[in-house]
C-alpha cells in the first residue's frame, strides 16, 4: 500500500459547500454548510453494494417543536404572495378578459412552473419538477375560479410547503428544520419517483376538493 488512492467511491452529492469528511468507530461522518451526515458502519455498507441512502442526524423532537410556529408564519407568507400573485390578482386579470381555459389557467401556470426552473440542483429532473409545478398551479386556478375565492389553493399550497420544511426534507438548504431528514441526490432517479409521487398527490387533493366544492357549493 503505497497510500494512494486505488478507487474512487461517490458517496453523496449535490452537498451545499461540503466541509469535511471525519471517521469515527466504524462510522464516516460528512458535512456541509448547514448539516452533519452519518453513513454507520461504513465498511458493511460498501461491501454490500447497496443504495442505501445516508441519513442525517435528526434534530429533536424537543428542539423542533418552537420553531414549528415560526416556520408556518414564514411559510404562509411565502405561499399567500405567490398565490396572491398568480391565483389571485393574474388569474382574475386573464378571467376577465378571456374565457378560454388555455389562457387563464394554463398560461399563468406555465409561467408558475418555469419560476422553479433549477437545473444546478435537479439536473434532468428540473423538467418534471416544473410539469409538476405547472399542473400543480392549473389545479389550483381550478379550484380558485369553481370556489371563488383562493382558500383551496392557498391551503393545497401551504400543506404542500410545510411538509418538506417541517416534517419530510431531503436534505437541502430548505429542509434544516424539517424533523425527518434523507438524502436525496435530486438529479438521481429517487427524485424523480418523489416528483411524481407527488403530482399524483396533488391530482388525489384535487379531485376531493373539487367534488367537495361541486357537492357542497362552499367555501371551507
Amino acid at each position: 500500500n503505497d497510500g494512494a488512492a486505488e478507487e474512487k467511491i461517490l458517496l453523496a452529492s449535490g452537498l451545499q459547500n461540503p466541509t469535511g469528511v471525519s471517521f469515527y468507530k466504524g462510522d464516516l461522518y460528512f458535512s456541509e454548510i448547514d448539516k452533519v451526515w452519518i453513513i454507520e458502519d461504513i465498511d458493511s455498507w460498501l461491501s454490500s453494494d447497496q443504495e442505501n441512502l445516508p441519513e442525517r442526524i435528526m434534530i429533536s423532537f424537543w428542539e423542533w417543536l418552537p420553531w414549528v410556529f415560526p416556520a408556518c408564519i414564514v411559510v404562509f407568507i411565502q405561499i399567500s404572495a405567490e398565490e396572491m400573485l398568480f391565483r389571485g390578482y393574474l388569474l382574475q386579470q386573464l378571467i376577465s378578459r378571456f374565457k378560454s381555459f388555455w389562457v387563464w389557467a394554463f398560461f399563468p401556470s406555465v409561467v408558475f412552473g418555469l419560476g422553479h426552473f433549477d437545473y444546478q440542483s435537479f439536473g434532468q429532473n428540473t423538467y418534471f419538477y416544473m410539469v409538476n409545478a405547472a399542473i400543480f398551479g392549473m389545479l389550483t386556478s381550478i379550484l380558485t375560479v369553481k370556489s371563488k375565492n383562493l382558500t383551496y389553493a392557498l391551503g393545497m399550497h401551504f400543506f404542500n410547503n410545510i411538509i418538506g420544511v417541517l416534517f419530510f426534507g431531503m436534505g437541502d438548504n430548505f429542509s434544516g428544520l424539517a424533523l425527518i431528514n434523507y438524502y436525496v441526490d435530486k438529479t438521481g432517479i429517487y427524485m424523480t419517483y418523489i416528483i411524481i409521487s407527488q403530482t399524483l398527490f396533488h391530482l388525489i387533493t384535487f379531485l376531493i376538493l373539487f367534488y367537495w366544492i361541486k357537492t357542497y357549493k362552499s367555501p371551507l
